[in-house]
């Protein structure tokens, strides 16, 4: 038995920490998340409410809209497992013990973080698999037991562990029926009068039958219950005994009562049954709907509305006549590599580990994000190629791509058509070979085209796994072997950079800094490893030139800068770590952060992610930082960020995780040809405005003077890239006064001029 001492801690625990309000918003920021996993679901009103992962999608059956609730609402980011709803509010509850409660009028959301935030129940355990409402009180399912709660306040009261001393039993779901309490557990069904002054001690509780028991509904005053019998699922009616009612197969996803009867959905079948079991519709394949994702099944003004994790919500009248209703977004949420090529942003699903290990291999494909709109090409339409980590854009001949698979070499994509794949059989990639003839794994882990049509690719385990590919097709090998330590043991590469046409750069995972330059035949090889040459780990996973072509070089151990990619191979040449003042101490930027991405915007500031810190914004020299994003202070759905895209025509910076992606409006922008495209916004700028004007069409080194109409200087600056930020604040630091300005904007070269007006009313 379960001692109280140890129980009274942890209700103490789960009340110390209280409610949580979520921090505020902003339209900075935008969602792309992916609503094709549709796992759990239930009705408000006439509101079909149901969790996509991590988001939450409300369908106004009545209305025939749409509407989602994203981490921009301010939802964690965390995968939900459970849904409540009574009047206008939902409650929700996730994987990891978080509990949430938000108002569908106001978007208001308020977090209990007790079970999350408890150290004395294991991570594992902490799932809320079903939250139960009855009269004022909300019992939440969990995998060590059940919590009462007050679903208005979110405030805990008493805690029943299921399990003798030192262990615990999954609960599946809790329901009050005639007074007593019944607990469907993963070892039994459980039952105990609400009377019961013990009730908080397992041993009180009665055991009415051993087994998986899922499911606990009443119906015309009867109580009613499944068990899970792993590929079938039998239905018992609950009374002075428990007497078996009907057994269907399939693997048991979810039972829905409705007025008629049970719909009770299996993951390829949905079974619609009168109250007596007697089936009375079956709903298998649907044309276009993957077979075996069904999760749910909920009945709704005489339609039915199926969850799927492939397709997402389904509004079902018959075979013949059903709609996807799940809105655009990605192919999934787990997001691996970001490209912003020309108007277009392309997302590669595949996935390595942390040891460049493609296993289990991601049967996933490629999303596209083109005019608002989403297009997606599955992993059927692409050769069955598997793991796709990285897309490249041809610079000059639009609309060809290259898309890198991290198991069966390049994909050619021509106007979002897939036509061949480059394998071993028609190119010249290569297998690794050390696992055996029969074995055909291609790790190509980027790719880039240089200024004479050249095709270049680095792949994983390979000797010669530098590739180039001709214009006219003609593939060549080169042998890395004077730059890699041990091929069998460099399991991959971080992305390609190219400089000047001249040196091809990138990391190794064990071989540091490699450089080779494509201009000399053979071409000349060199690295660089080692903290006395200024890497903080020979381990490189991000590289990246900005516009002063300074080389920006991210380790799993830190951060480091070439600066001078030109003077590479001689002997001298080394790296250095960027210094900042932190409080009056100076330390290494980013010093032992793991770098996933580096990316350089159109002021030449850095946008680097991190696997656990999140995102930072760097100045142009690295001497600053000016934002730093993580979960806590951002929609960001994790502060484990895997790569970064960047528009620089609209500012938008796209972060993505594996739990989804989301945008942040940036104030960069990238360089215009002539001045005369020069704008400035907000313009004018309206009382209380309290963000940064910001003046673009601006070209590198571009020089800045704003005026007051009378022709006082009140900010003098030089852009690094298209566009510059003015705080309105004049050179004493005091906000300008009402009035018209005058912006002087002067070319580099002096040789192209613009003059812009900018009215602020304070």
């Amino acid at each position: 038995q379960l001692m109280k001492p140890t129980l009274q801690k942890y209700i103490a625990c789960l009340l110390l920490t209280g409610p949580l309000m979520v921090w505020g918003q902003t339209n900075a920021w935008e969602s792309y998340y992916s609503y094709n996993n549709i796992s759990v679901g239930t009705v408000s009103n006439q509101t079909i409410v149901t969790a996509a992962e991590n988001a939450l999608l409300l369908f106004d059956s009545s209305q025939g809209t749409a509407e989602t609730i994203t981490t921009i609402e301010g939802l964690s980011g965390d995968n939900i497992s459970a849904l409540a709803t009574y009047e206008n509010v939902i409650l929700v509850g996730h994987e990891n013990g978080l509990l949430a409660q938000i108002d569908i009028n106001t978007k208001k959301i308020i977090f209990e973080s007790g079970i999350t935030r408890s150290n004395i129940i294991s991570a594992e355990k902490k799932q809320i698999n079903h939250i139960q409402l009855v009269a004022n009180s909300a019992y939440v399912a969990t995998g060590f037991g059940i919590v009462e709660v007050n679903p208005e306040t979110l405030e805990f009261g008493d805690t029943y562990y299921f399990g003798p001393t030192s262990s615990s039993i999954e609960v599946n779901q809790v329901f009050v029926f005639e007074n007593a309490l019944y607990a469907a557990t993963k070892q039994g069904l459980f039952k105990t009068p609400q009377t019961n002054l013990n009730k908080l001690e397992f041993s009180s509780w009665d055991k009415l039958a051993a087994g998986n028991w899922a499911f606990l509904w009443a119906q015309d005053n009867s109580l009613y219950a499944v068990k899970d019998e792993g590929s079938s699922l039998s239905f018992f009616q609950l009374g002075n005994t428990v007497q078996k009612k009907a057994t269907f197969p399939g693997v048991l996803k979810n039972v829905s009562p409705h007025e008629n009867g049970v719909l009770i959905t299996v993951s390829n079948r949905v079974y619609d049954t009168d109250k007596s079991f007697v089936r009375t519709q079956t709903i298998g394949d649907l044309d276009g709907v993957k077979p075996n994702t069904f999760n749910f099944t909920i009945s709704l003004n005489d339609q039915k509305w199926i969850g799927t994790s492939s397709e997402g919500l389904i509004r079902y009248a018959n075979d013949t006549d059903f709609d996807l209703i799940s809105p655009q977004g990605p192919l999934l949420n787990s997001i691996f590599d970001i490209e912003h090529l020309q108007d277009e942003l392309w997302i590669a699903h595949g996935d390595y580990n942390l040891f460049y290990n493609p296993y289990p291999l991601e049967k996933y494909g490629l999303s596209s994000y083109i005019d608002k709109q989403w297009e997606n090409i599955p992993n059927n339409q692409l050769f069955n190629a598997d793991s796709f980590v990285r897309t490249v854009a041809h610079p000059t001949e639009i609309g060809t791509l290259y898309a890198c698979s991290y198991h069966g070499g390049i994909v050619a994509i021509e106007d979002n058509t897939p036509v061949a794949l480059w394998d071993q059989t028609n190119s010249g990639l290569e297998s690794l070979t050390f696992e055996g003839p029969n074995y055909v794994s291609i790790r190509v882990r980027d790719a880039l085209v240089d200024d004479n049509g050249n095709l270049w690719s680095i792949t994983g385990y390979v000797q010669k796994g530098l590739k180039k590919r001709s214009p006219s097709g003609q593939w060549t090998g080169y042998d890395l072997s004077d730059a890699v330590l041990d091929y069998t043991q460099e399991a991959g590469y971080s992305n390609l950079e190219l400089y000047n046409n001249k040196i091809l750069f990138f990391g190794g995972v064990n071989s540091g800094l490699i450089g080779v330059d494509i201009s000399q035949s053979p071409p000349q090889m060199k690295r660089i490893m080692g903290g006395d040459m200024g890497l903080p780990s020979d381990d490189i996973r991000s590289i990246r030139l900005d516009k002063d072509n300074r080389l920006w070089v991210g380790t799993r151990d830190g951060l480091a800068v070439l600066y001078a990619p030109n003077r590479f191979f001689e002997e001298d040449t080394q790296l250095r770590s960027v210094v900042i003042s932190d409080g009056g101490n100076l330390r290494e930027l980013l010093s032992g952060q793991f770098i996933s991405d580096i990316e350089v915007d159109g002021n030449n500031q850095k946008w680097i992610s991190t696997t656990s810190s999140g995102v930072f914004l760097i100045s142009p020299d690295g001497s600053q930082i000016l934002h730093h994003f993580t979960k806590e202070n951002s929609p960001l759905p994790t502060s484990s960020v895997k790569t970064i895209g960047i528009n620089e025509v609209s500012g938008k910076v796209y972060f993505g995780t594996l739990n989804g992606m989301v945008s942040f409006q940036g104030d960069a922008y990238a360089e215009s040809e002539s001045l005369s495209d020069a704008n400035v916004f907000p313009n004018p700028v309206r009382p209380n405005f309290l963000g940064n004007v910001v003046i673009r069409g601006l070209q590198q080194k571009t020089r800045v003077k704003i005026t007051d109409i009378a022709g006082n200087l009140v900010y003098d600056t030089t852009s690094q890239g298209g566009s510059i930020s003015w705080n309105l604040r004049s050179f004493s630091g005091a906000r300008v006064r009402s009035g018209v300005y005058l912006i002087f904007i002067t070319s580099k070269d002096g040789l192209d001029s613009a003059v812009k007006k900018l009215m602020v009313i304070n």
